[in-house]
């Protein structure tokens, strides 16, 4: 949901990276430090910012990624983007790639399996080749106010192709409880 704390919890773990700490529950150590690219693909610059700012974050080994001033969105379904992001990963040789989110990075949708495997499979083969953690935010669907909040969220909570997560190592969900 919108104000979870996704882009939060993503821009926490970047300074973790980049800083040697652990994670937020102390297991499996520290980090091992290094760049980390942050693809923002919702075009928030100036919070991600002040964020790093108040934590007192190294902002010299963060990079964002941004849409282009000229068309104004990132879609890693085409060429042009995804060369842009390899060579900012190849220069770089960042420890992990935020991308922010799933819904931002491509104009063909999310809902159609075929276009989200190609973009995930690209993303995919990229963290592999360069042997960097990727962390990918997306969106749960909206529940309506009918509907009572849950404790658990399941794979039919995610919008667009069941694809997403299926791919995915490991999902972790953010929900607001009121």
């Amino acid at each position: 949901a919108p104000g979870a704390g996704k882009s939060l919890l993503a821009l926490d773990l970047a300074r973790r990276v980049i800083h040697r700490e652990a994670l937020p529950d102390g297991a499996g150590g520290t980090f091992p430090g290094g760049n980390v690219v942050y693809v923002d693909a919702e075009a928030v610059p100036q919070i991600q910012n002040e964020r790093a700012e108040g934590w007192g974050m190294d902002r010299s080994q963060l990079y964002l990624m941004l849409p282009e001033e000229s068309y104004g969105l990132i879609d890693f379904g085409g060429e042009a983007d995804q060369d842009r992001l390899l060579q900012m990963l190849y220069e770089l040789q960042p420890h992990l790639l935020v991308v922010d989110s799933l819904s931002s990075i491509t104009l063909k949708g999310e809902n159609n399996v075929e276009d989200v495997r190609a973009v995930l499979s690209f993303l995919s083969a990229v963290a592999r080749e360069l042997d960097l953690a990727l962390l990918l935010i997306h969106h749960l669907r909206k529940r309506g106010k009918a509907l009572p909040m849950m404790d658990l969220v399941t794979a039919d909570d995610f919008r667009g192709s069941s694809h997403i997560i299926a791919m995915a190592r490991s999902v972790l969900a953010l929900s607001i409880i009121q």
